[in-house]
């Protein structure tokens, strides 16, 4: 690690020639730059480099100065992260505070077979720099706020694993009744096709025709949480947020033990356990005890979906 105990994070930056090109995104960012050069602030910055920002330089110029200042807010992380706590931190609050979330834009950190990355195409430079106002992460990719809705990432799920949940949901009309309703964050669960599958081709059939539409609406209706928002490692809902770290940064962000929540669903009469058990980095979600979550954490800009085994009971 790197050791700068007497600059800020802005003045880190602004003194390497291979920062140039994020320092002249913040010209226009009094805001931003305030916030990098205060002393007192405790932050993590996750810094491309120059030759990253030149590869998307047509797409930053064309932004507008909101957009430009939503990038720049999604690279900074609230807390001071050193290298060894990013291993075992599967999600991240950001400074983007988004309208349609109940909590900050989350990104995702994953330790992969090649190294550490960050929203799956950042790659994590190892050496970390301290700033005495947190730390900096080199990192060889612009990130992007996420564009897409929660329902919108479900349906890009692999059809191979997900097209019956796809097709159940498209066809159910659910869908368009969320376009109507109002709500800040959710949790989407998504059961894979062999969930489905175990249902037996007569009942699937009936489910996904005509007559079975009211059903299948029932059904799906079980697997939508608004308004409470859950990760991994993070739950927020309108007028409470819980870190899983737990209560914030001031404790452990590799903890081990097991927390639940209940969440409720657009059906009024279900509602559903989920146990999040962690050891470190190691992480199980259970919906009811016996759902096991298998892709967890699939971050969108209005919350987040998880991908379970088995149907939720309804």
């Amino acid at each position: 690690m790197l050791q700068h105990n007497d600059q800020t994070i802005l003045q880190i930056l602004r003194r390497s020639l291979r920062f140039s090109r994020y320092s002249e995104l913040l010209h226009n960012q009094p805001k931003m730059e305030e916030i990098l050069d205060n002393r007192h602030q405790n932050l993590t910055l996750f810094l491309p480099t120059d030759v990253a920002l030149e590869q998307v330089r047509d797409r930053l110029d064309s932004r507008a100065a909101q957009q430009i200042e939503d990038i720049v807010r999604y690279h900074i992380v609230p807390w001071p992260i050193a290298t060894i706590e990013l291993v075992c931190t599967p999600t991240l609050p950001t400074l983007l505070l988004p309208d349609h979330l109940n909590g900050p834009q989350r990104l995702k950190v994953a330790l992969q077979p090649d190294g550490l990355f960050v929203d799956g195409h950042a790659h994590v430079e190892l050496e970390s720099i301290r700033a005495v106002n947190g730390y900096i992460h080199v990192i060889d990719a612009l990130l992007q706020p996420p564009q897409d809705t929660a329902m919108d990432l479900m349906m890009a799920l692999p059809p191979s694993e997900f097209g019956i949940a796809q097709y159940a949901f498209s066809s159910s009309g659910i869908v368009t009744e969320l376009l109507g309703l109002a709500f800040i964050g959710a949790t989407i669960f998504v059961p894979s096709n062999r969930a489905f599958l175990q249902l037996g081709n007569e009942r699937l059939r009936h489910l996904l025709s005509t007559y079975g539409r009211d059903e299948l609406r029932s059904l799906l209706g079980a697997h939508i949480t608004l308004n409470q928002t859950l990760y991994s490692n993070a739950y927020y809902e309108r007028e409470r947020t819980l870190q899983l770290g737990f209560g914030g940064r001031t404790n452990n962000l590799c903890p081990s033990g097991i927390r639940w929540f209940r969440l409720h669903t657009l059906r009024s009469n279900v509602s559903h356990q989920v146990q999040v058990f962690r050891l470190a980095r190691l992480i199980e979600i259970f919906v009811d005890g016996y759902v096991p979550i298998i892709q967890r954490d699939i971050v969108a800009k209005d919350g987040v979906v998880q991908t379970t085994q088995f149907l939720l009971a309804g």
